[in-house]
């Protein structure tokens, strides 16, 4: 956000080490009571911006005209609500850390490397892109 140049608001940053619908649920509506909104969301998962979601409907606010949403996951059920999420490719990160681990449970010598997966942007219904 600096390097773009916008303000960093600190009362808009929540930090919780669950990432429980209930938690993005009460974090929206304490956001909700301030004068002053975000122009945009971003959870640290799926299931977060499920209980943003709900909040955000219970509140009559429009996705993405007056709130922008984005996640990471991309949860197979974000399509339900259109949901904006950054693929962490999951499965195939298990996969690669699975195989690590047999090969430790096997004896077999490992060697240390970096495993890099590229992470990719889905946009949905629930933000603006930037023309």
């Amino acid at each position: 956000m600096e390097n773009e140049g916008l303000t960093i608001n600190e009362d808009w940053i929540f930090f919780n080490h669950e990432f429980y619908e209930e938690i993005g649920y009460q974090n929206t509506k304490k956001l909700l009571q301030s004068d002053r909104w975000p122009q945009c969301i971003f959870c640290s998962s799926d299931l977060v911006a499920f209980g943003v979601y709900q909040a955000l409907m219970e509140e009559g606010i429009s996705i993405p005209e007056q709130i922008s949403l984005i996640s990471i996951d991309n949860n197979r059920f974000d399509n339900l609500i259109g949901l904006s999420s950054v693929d962490l490719h999951n499965k195939e990160m298990g996969r690669k850390a699975g195989a690590i681990m047999l090969d430790l449970l096997n004896q077999r010598e490992v060697p240390e490397r970096e495993i890099y997966l590229e992470p990719h942007f889905i946009v949905r219904t629930s933000c603006k892109r930037k023309k």
